[in-house]
This record gives structure tokens, sequence and C-alpha cells, in this order.
């Protein structure tokens, strides 16, 4: 298991774990080109969540960074960026994904 995210057996799984009962979340889905970045960025408020079945890509939290490479077999992963959180993502392969965020913030970008 990689230290900046958790598996979870199925996608639903991972989204109990995530999103809580009877609060508004805000979810969006994200498409990305290989080498294309998020560039980094944190929410003042907001804590943020990424959910992914399979992928090729790197993560950066407030200057941890790792590497995933994720098989396309059923799993789904989430990383948690706490509110605050300087981070950034570059896909390594073409990639799909959920972004759940817990309430609306703006986003800030950092030099």
């Amino acid at each position: 298991m990689n230290n900046l995210g958790k598996t979870y057996l199925c996608f639903e799984g991972a989204l109990w774990s995530v999103i809580k009962e009877d609060k508004d979340h805000i979810i969006l889905r994200h498409i990305l080109k290989p080498k294309e970045v998020i560039k980094r960025h944190y929410h003042r408020i907001t804590n943020e969540w990424i959910v992914i079945t399979h992928g090729k890509f790197s993560v950066e939290i407030d200057g941890e960074k790792e590497k995933f490479d994720l098989p396309y077999n059923g799993t789904a992963t989430v990383i948690h960026f706490p509110s605050g959180a300087k981070h950034s993502l570059r896909a390594l392969s073409k990639m799909s994904y959920f972004v759940l965020r817990d309430r609306k913030d703006r986003t800030i970008y950092c030099r």
C-alpha cells in the first residue's frame, strides 16, 4: 500500500469511506492525458479526496511525493488532501478519476 493512499475492495466502498451521511458533497470527474498536470494548489476550508480505480500518476501533498501504478482489478484507491494542504497531481498514463469535496471553496494556486 502507498503511504498517501488507501485501497478499498471496490469503488462503492471507497465512496462510502469519504461521503458522510446526510451531508452535501461536490463530485467532479477528471480525465487526464499522459504528462498532464493539475497544478499545485490548496483550498482554505475544503477537504478534498480523489477516488481512482486505475492508472499511473504521481501526487504531491505538502512536499511529500509518491508515485502510483494502479492496475485495473476492481479496487479503488482514495487519496485525501486535507484543507490547507498544498497538492498537485501528474498523469503518467491516461487516467480518469473522481474528485470529492466536502464543501464549496476557492482553489488557490501556488507559485
